[in-house]
């Protein structure tokens, strides 16, 4: 009897005269997970041997799916060639620990719709703060957004649902801001007050205020012996501003007042200026010079005239004395 002779697929090795031709072939199984909507719920799963073994395949489960059915055989023998095994499930809706097979007649029908949720961030102006965020989910799926922190700006309110459930389309919901009062750092104004007789020499020295712009100020007006205030020029009392003001504070010298300062007292009056102490007076800050005394140098005339009015009472005493003596001898 004539050996049988295998073909070239070698589909099957039962008969010795195939065992030498079939030794070396190898067959392939291929084992698919998918939903009814031809979605893929697990990677495939490949296995490989010699042509004539037997393979078995495994039936996996799924949360929320049940299996339906199989396209392919569950086992059998491996061929020269390439067998698929599809595993094929329905999903599943649950609900309060219940849970029904969703029934698609038309595939189309049963496809996953998602919503989507755009989250906007600007101020009252309507000028975009931040870039619009874009989320994406099933529809009847629960949402929740919540407003973003944006230096300089405060949230004041919200224009949509903060938080719901995803449906189809867009839901669009505006955080609103406002810009937040950032306070500056607070500038200082400066007043000078000049103390002068009226050629404009300095009979006192400068007096300098400081405070914060806008607060109030009142300059100071000042009694020097032998000298009578007759003109104020500027506002001797005000608000700080960002420039600085000046007021001049102008003398008259009495008749028997103190002689005009020398050029060395000016000299010095300027020399003293230079180096200043801060004092406070009524809440504001005053400059002015550690020398600065409250009256110009004197000449001495002021003594003098206390002299000559000492010399005069005793003028009249002594002619009080002689006039009574006259009367006394007439009598």
């Amino acid at each position: 009897q004539k050996p049988m002779k295998c073909d070239d697929k070698c589909h099957s090795c039962e008969e010795k005269c195939c065992e030498k031709e079939c030794e070396d072939k190898y067959g392939m199984v291929i084992a698919r997970y998918i939903d009814n909507l031809g979605n893929t719920l697990s990677a495939e799963i490949i296995t490989e041997d010699k042509v004539g073994k037997n393979y078995t395949t495994i039936q996996k489960s799924f949360e929320n799916y049940q299996f339906v059915t199989v396209a392919g055989n569950r086992s059998g023998k491996y061929v020269d060639g390439v067998i698929e095994v599809t595993y094929v499930y329905q999903k599943k809706v649950c609900k309060e620990d219940k849970c029904e097979i969703i029934v698609c007649p038309k595939p189309e029908t049963c496809e996953e719709k998602n919503g989507t949720i755009i989250v906007r961030f600007i101020d009252t102006d309507g000028k975009v703060l931040k870039e619009e965020i874009k989320i994406q989910g099933e529809v009847g799926k629960t949402y929740e957004t919540k407003p973003a922190e944006i230096p300089g700006y405060i949230y004041k309110t919200v224009f949509g649902e903060q938080s719901g459930k995803y449906k189809e389309g867009e839901i669009e919901i505006i955080y609103i801001y406002e810009k937040e009062n950032i306070p500056t750092s607070e500038k200082t104004g400066r007043v000078i007050a000049h103390y002068v007789d009226v050629y404009g020499n300095m009979i006192g020295y400068d007096l300098t205020y400081e405070g914060s712009v806008g607060e109030e100020y009142e300059t100071k007006n000042r009694r020097f012996r032998g000298y009578t205030l007759i003109q104020i020029v500027g506002a001797s009392a005000g608000k700080f501003t960002n420039d600085d003001i000046e007021v001049t504070y102008i003398y008259q010298k009495d008749e028997t007042g103190g002689t005009e300062p020398t050029d060395d007292q000016k000299e010095e009056s300027k020399t003293n200026i230079v180096t200043k102490t801060t004092v406070k007076s009524t809440g504001k800050t005053v400059s002015r010079s550690i020398y600065d005394p409250i009256e110009i140098p004197h000449t001495g005339i002021e003594n003098r005239s206390d002299d000559l009015i000492l010399l005069m009472i005793l003028t009249l005493m002594g002619n009080f004395n002689w006039i009574y003596k006259l009367i006394k001898r007439q009598s």
